[in-house]
């Protein structure tokens, strides 16, 4: 029995809620059509029921790669442009999916947007030829799956203070930047999640500053902010997002001990959260730095995590 057709038979242990799924699989396999195994392979992996077993780490591995070959070839066939507008969101799915879902971290919310790539793969076809698709546009999963990014870095964060008179605020990080000092007066001390966007675009160069404390709280919230922005830039946004990006790559030798101390109150949730950010994000050094962090983490909180985000040699 090939892959597939074992795929297909365990999708048929599953309530009679899958039925129609497993209909339409087998009715787009029957017409040539490529997205009928993907869907079969989804089902196979996601659905949640009575009679679904549990799935060993080898074949969790095997289905997600057979999937992401599936909607590679679907694609090429199709001669669909993963760089057009309209399809960005079926990319974030697919990168979001290869990255996070063998990811125990990866918490369960995540987990079902991510599950339906195949339907945004799906939903690329011309409407008139499979009426039965699935009706959600790219944009909607695309802007869901967002929001989901978001809500995981809101939880993740959640109670992170405000700096206290010892640590600097983003005013006094920016003021810091041009050699100059500033009271606290100006500057929000509720939760990091309130924190008006123009604080952080007033004080774009401030980032680099923030001590252990600062980053902890203005930190999710930047992310937050270039989520929200994630298809185009805020206007006003010059170097905010970027300095994200430099603040989470490893920087240099020279720097290392300074940066072990300004990231030492990361904890593991944090940590997996910043990881789906670099992600959805594509920067390469950063995710491949968090990358290293969230696999040493996967069987419990690594304490030496920050060596396999900057190790000693780079």
């Amino acid at each position: 029995m090939s892959s597939i057709e074992t795929l297909r038979e365990r999708l048929r242990r599953f309530p009679d809620d899958w039925t129609d799924w497993l209909v339409y699989a087998d009715w787009l396999s029957e017409h040539g059509d490529i997205r009928g195994e993907l869907l079969a392979v989804e089902h196979s992996l996601w659905a949640r029921g009575s009679g679904a077993e549990s799935r060993t780490s080898d074949e969790f591995t095997e289905a997600l790669w057979y999937a992401d070959e599936i909607a590679t070839e679907w694609l090429v066939d199709h001669e669909v442009n993963l760089d057009d507008a309209e399809v960005e969101g079926a990319t974030l799915f697919l990168d979001l999916g290869r990255a996070l879902l063998p990811l125990a971290s990866t918490p369960d919310p995540m987990r079902a947007v991510l599950a339906k790539r195949s339907q945004v793969i799906a939903s690329l076809a011309p409407r008139e030829l499979y009426p039965n698709t699935p009706s959600d546009s790219v944009v909607v999963p695309r802007d869901r799956l967002i929001a989901t990014l978001i809500a995981w870095i809101s939880d993740a964060f959640d109670g992170a203070p405000v700096p206290d008179d010892d640590h600097l605020t983003i005013h006094q990080a920016e003021a810091q930047d041009n050699w100059e000092g500033c009271d606290r007066s100006r500057d929000h001390t509720g939760r990091w999640q309130d924190l008006p966007d123009e604080h952080l675009l007033a004080n774009q160069w401030g980032l680099t500053h923030l001590d252990e404390q600062g980053v902890v709280y203005y930190f999710p919230a930047t992310m937050c902010h270039a989520l929200r922005h994630l298809e185009r830039a805020h206007p006003d946004d010059t170097w905010l997002t970027e300095s994200l990006n430099y603040n989470l790559r490893p920087t240099t030798a020279e720097l290392r001990d300074h940066d072990q101390g300004r990231l030492r109150l990361f904890q593991t949730g944090h940590r997996a959260a910043i990881h789906a950010f670099t992600v959805a994000v594509g920067d390469p050094e950063s995710k491949a730095a968090w990358t290293r962090v969230v696999a040493g983490d996967q069987h419990g909180d690594n304490p030496h995590w920050f060596e396999l985000y900057s190790p000693p040699n780079d």
